[in-house]
């Protein structure tokens, strides 16, 4: 699962660029019974509401669709810096799987 979650921290930025902040934390917030999506949908979570973006009881998904623009691009570059780190932290730290003499 390590390496899918390498995968999807390289691919989540493209997704907000391309789709929008909303609809990538829609995609997330539809998948979060299974990892890695629960994982980076509540990581997103934890890290606006540390950041003050969020209360402590606000669900991301619903404070979404009532913030005004500006603070929607705050939270949308806030959250693209995170995945800055969570990219260089998963390539740093996951190791990619070795080919085994079956697979070569």
């Amino acid at each position: 699962k390590s390496g899918e979650y390498k995968s999807w921290a390289k691919k989540i930025p493209s997704m907000i660029q391309m789709n929008g902040f909303g609809q990538t934390v829609a995609f997330l917030y539809s998948k979060k019974d299974k990892d890695p999506y629960k994982t980076f949908y509540t990581q997103i979570s934890t890290w606006l509401k540390e950041k003050k973006f969020l209360e402590q009881t606000q669900e991301l998904v619903d404070e979404i669709c009532k913030v005004d623009s500006a603070k929607y691009r705050l939270m949308t570059t806030e959250t693209l810096s995170l995945f800055g780190w969570l990219r260089r932290f998963a390539e740093g730290m996951i190791e990619d799987k070795k080919p085994t003499e079956e697979t070569k």
